[in-house]
């Protein structure tokens, strides 16, 4: 009785187990124990319960927070993604208006050999890292024009046309803008070889000018008053093209 008097608590299963054993032997069986093992074996699943609830809600928080911190993560490396971009495109436009400068200046007829070689080699290195800004090709395609060969200043707006075609470049106000110099550069060019195949593409590019520009009236009047197109203009084959586009005469 002693031994069993001792064994109150039923912490653990050991104990039961002993517990029961002990009264066997006392001679008084383990009946009247079990009530008292079974209530405690029942808090004892209810205290288990109840703790894996509470981890399993504890767990549940934890992983919303872990969400919470990886949407805020992702959120925060987009932006940080976004502003590089912006810094780039910022750069790159900045680093373009500087060379677009220098090859407006390297465009004049008059320019220094040396200035207009270092400004081709600037385009050159910005035509590979592809950071150039349309508007630098279309300057330097007029230093070309001015001091290399119209050959090469048509070949350079056509890879300019092509790039924006193929989607490595912007299309806006520059698109038109190529077209019609490299319609002025083939007309300038049948001037001096009167092979009427120039002729031909120097009409196809206006015209191509004419219908990707919003403003073809615009574009009419600048080529009437262009010095490189004087002796088109008064073409019946000028007046028959930009015919299609302007208003009826009453």
């Amino acid at each position: 009785m002693i031994a069993v008097g001792g064994l109150t608590n039923f912490q653990t299963l050991t104990e039961q187990l002993r517990s029961i054993a002990v009264s066997v032997i006392a001679g008084f069986g383990a009946r009247r124990l079990l009530p008292r093992m079974v209530g405690h074996l029942e808090r004892q699943m209810e205290e288990v319960k109840s703790e894996a609830e509470k981890a399993s809600h504890d767990a549940k928080e934890a992983a919303q927070e872990a969400k919470v911190v990886s949407e805020r993560q992702e959120s925060s490396d987009e932006r940080l993604k976004k502003t590089e971009q912006t810094l780039r495109e910022t750069e790159g436009r900045l680093k373009s208006l500087e060379l677009s400068n220098r090859l407006d200046r390297a465009a004049n007829p008059k320019a220094s050999a040396s200035h207009v070689a270092e400004a081709l080699r600037q385009f050159a290195d910005a035509r590979k890292s592809k950071w150039a800004e349309p508007f630098v090709w279309i300057n330097a395609a007029r230093v070309q024009r001015h001091h290399v060969s119209y050959d090469v200043a048509i070949g350079t707006l056509s890879d300019f046309l092509a790039t924006v075609d193929g989607g490595g470049l912007r299309k806006d106000g520059n698109y038109p803008a190529a077209y019609y110099n490299r319609g002025c550069y083939h007309w300038l060019r049948f001037e001096i070889t009167q092979d009427t195949a120039d002729q031909d593409r120097a009409l196809k590019d206006l015209q191509s000018c004419l219908d990707s520009t919003p403003n073809p009236l615009t574009e009419i009047d600048e080529m009437r008053r262009d010095p490189d197109l004087c002796r088109l203009i008064v073409l019946d084959v000028f007046a028959g093209l930009v015919s299609k586009y302007e208003p009826p005469k009453s």
